[in-house]
């Protein structure tokens, strides 16, 4: 597939270093490790492309074709494909595997790139105290049946957060995705959109790991990244152990904290 403008390269095991690793001090690299054969990587690709063509300034996006490039896919710990890891600094930020809608793939991307947006006054996100005690209570339906009587603007973060508590991932995303431009520029946004990501994590048969997320969930993140780095000092090639601690990161608060961590899971998996 031919490239559409300089942001756009194909990477290879001797590029990496300097293409990828180099070139994220500058600013953010999008790996995507595709093959022909991957049917999810066809569809994928188109909407990276338009990214990048969209936000020429703002990052690289490296195609690694995973069939040429096996040992450095190996290398990377890459399970399934499409994988698209983002690396800024010569670390990695953020990452995901499969298929995601344009519009979703672009709020993912976003809070990544210093796209510089007009300066407006965030508004003031409402909390419904009388919700905020029912969810306390853990009276998810009653809460959801308050929020249903107030403004949607401004019901929606508390509706996003019991649908979370209930375990519905699937209409918090929907409301996630309802966002408006200005909404979309609060933190909390990002917050729930990690923590929706971590939802989605399968950890079927990985005990050890569930209660590693129990603990991410109850906002122990730095005691869940220690243990996950030891898991992942074990096995650098452990995908589920990388997207658990990237979301923690996501959840973190200490930008130096998070920092360090990210150093130390670069370190095990380049």
């Amino acid at each position: 597939m031919e490239n559409m403008n300089n942001n756009i390269i194909d990477v290879t095991a001797d590029s990496f270093v300097k293409a990828v690793i180099e070139q994220s001090q500058q600013k953010p690299v999008l790996v995507d490790f595709w093959a022909d054969w991957c049917e999810p990587c066809k569809n994928l690709m188109p909407l990276l492309q338009q990214l990048a063509e969209k936000y020429p300034d703002d990052f690289v996006l490296a195609k690694v074709n995973t069939d040429q490039e096996q040992q450095l896919a190996m290398q990377v710990g890459i399970q399934s494909l499409p994988t698209v890891v983002l690396i800024k600094n010569g670390e990695i930020a953020d990452s995901f595997t499969g298929l995601k809608p344009a519009g979703e793939l672009e709020q993912w991307l976003l809070p990544h790139l210093d796209v510089t947006t007009d300066e407006t006054e965030e508004p003031e996100i409402v909390e419904d105290t009388e919700v905020t005690r029912l969810i306390a209570e853990q009276n998810y339906p009653a809460a959801l049946a308050q929020l249903k009587d107030i403004p949607k603007e401004q019901a929606i973060w508390q509706m996003m957060e019991v649908y979370l508590l209930m375990g519905d991932t699937e209409q918090a995303q929907q409301l996630l995705d309802e966002l408006t431009d200005e909404q979309r520029k609060q933190p909390q946004a990002d917050i729930i959109a990690a923590r929706i990501q971590l939802e989605q994590i399968e950890l079927d048969g990985r005990e050890d790991l569930l209660a590693i997320k129990n603990k991410i969930n109850q906002g122990a993140t730095e005691q869940a990244a220690e243990e996950l780095l030891d898991k992942l000092a074990e096995n650098p090639q452990d995908d589920v152990v990388k997207q658990l601690l990237i979301q923690s990161f996501a959840l973190m608060t200490d930008r130096s904290q998070i920092n360090r961590y990210r150093r130390r899971m670069s370190s095990l998996v380049f």
